[in-house]
């Protein structure tokens, strides 16, 4: 419901010595808004998570090296400071965090794909040093955004509608819990 200006690169098409439009084109290229909107975030993540997030997927275009080093340093402070797992390097603390027994297995799957994609054994310096940009795979940082928006779920979300869940059992049923 917002505007959209975009420019068209192709052959332009003429009616009645009137420029119309490009026909074949072969380059799209949005000029406004630069960057879209992505995920919409649920208001219970922090707002410093918010605006790291935001930034990792404004830049990707532009930089995926950019975009999955943020992501990166995202995945630590989650894991150091929400989580409180802390360990030599985040190969070791996404090993504790899927070694633990209240996490989805959906999200151990997640967390091992992006071990994989990441390829943090290949690659130690993507392990060791999360604020420093290295090379990425193909698709790595679409797949690495995806990750923390599963992890915002689990970290922030979900706790917060389980807790959003009793309060409403117990104004309704007065039941604690």
């Amino acid at each position: 419901s917002k505007i959209i200006v975009n420019i068209e690169f192709g052959k332009r098409f003429e009616y009645n010595k009137i420029p119309c439009r490009a026909t074949s084109i072969y380059k799209e290229e949005i000029l406004y808004p630069k960057f879209l909107s992505g995920k919409i975030l649920d208001k219970s993540i922090p707002q410093k998570y918010q605006e790291l997030y935001r930034q990792a997927e404004r830049v990707n275009s532009i930089s995926p090296m950019a975009s999955a080093t943020l992501s990166r340093y995202i995945l630590q402070i989650l894991l150091n400071e929400e989580l409180k797992i802390k360990k030599r390097n985040l190969e070791e603390e996404i090993k504790e965090l899927e070694e633990k027994n209240n996490i989805p297995s959906k999200l151990v799957t997640l967390l091992q794909v992006m071990r994989k994609v990441a390829n943090f054994g290949a690659h130690p310096k993507k392990s060791t040093n999360s604020n420093e940009i290295v090379e990425v795979e193909n698709g790595e940082a679409e797949i690495m955004l995806d990750l923390i928006f599963e992890l915002f779920d689990h970290v922030f979300v979900k706790p917060n509608q389980q807790q959003q869940f009793l309060g409403d059992i117990k104004d309704k049923y007065g039941i604690e819990v």
